[in-house]
């Protein structure tokens, strides 16, 4: 993520994310068609998606820190991830 975040000099610097979710998953779905399908599916995920993350950011200066991205701010309907909501939608061909 390229000019995200500010240091206490207010440089611009490069953030990097790493992060993985490791969940159980309960989901229910359809599938519909034939040899080609279209297969939404609704569920819950027992470890929901944070709503912020760890952020590591390196300045051009070489300096970094760590700083917390907030994903949270105002998302409306995706404040449902964050508790726990998947969505799923799949389409192929089926033999």
């Amino acid at each position: 993520m390229p000019n995200i975040a500010e240091n206490q000099n207010e440089a611009l610097g490069d953030g990097y994310v790493d992060f993985s979710n490791n969940s159980v998953n309960i989901k229910a779905g359809a599938k519909w068609g034939g040899f080609f399908y279209f297969r939404p599916e609704i569920g819950y995920a027992f470890n929901p998606f944070p709503s912020s993350l760890p952020m590591l950011v390196e300045f051009e200066d070489g300096t970094s820190e760590n700083q917390e991205l907030d994903l949270s701010a105002d998302s409306g309907f995706l404040d449902l991830i964050y508790e726990g909501m998947i969505f799923n939608i799949g389409i192929g061909f089926s033999f």
